[in-house]
This record gives C-alpha cells, structure tokens and sequence, in this order.
C-alpha cells in the first residue's frame, strides 16, 4: 500500500463518519430539548397558563418535524 492509497482510505474513513455524525446530530439535539421538558418536577411547578402554552408549543414543533420528514421524503 502506498501513501497515495493509504490517504485515500482514511478520507473515505472520514468522510463516513461525517455523514454518520450528520445523521446522528438531529437525534442528539432532539434528545437534549426533549429530555428536560420530560423532567415531571419541573412541569408539576408550571402555572395554569404555562401548560397550556406548552400544549400549544408541542402541537406546533411536531407539525414542523411533520414538515420536515415529509420534506426530506421528497428529497
């Protein structure tokens, strides 16, 4: 194997795990929006009205992920 190969090899490597990560990265930051707001502490101190404002604020995020998956779908 010579040093040309060997180069090629390992950016071929790289650029996989670039697209892996690329892949990875939406899941990732869902999770980290997602998984405080699961924190049932936290929603059991909400007023009346903040409830209802975050009913609101889900129904439209998931209208946008509908959105986009239907988008990307397309692609």
């Amino acid at each position: 194997m010579n040093q040309e190969t060997f180069t090629m090899q390992m950016l071929k490597k790289v650029k996989e795990q670039v697209v892996k990560q690329h892949k990875e990265n939406p899941r990732k930051e869902m999770t980290n929006v997602m998984f405080p707001c699961l924190n049932v502490e936290k929603i059991q101190n909400l007023s009346l009205a903040d409830p209802n404002e975050m009913g609101c604020l889900v129904g439209q995020n998931i209208r946008d992920v509908e959105r986009s998956i239907e988008y990307l779908n397309r692609e």
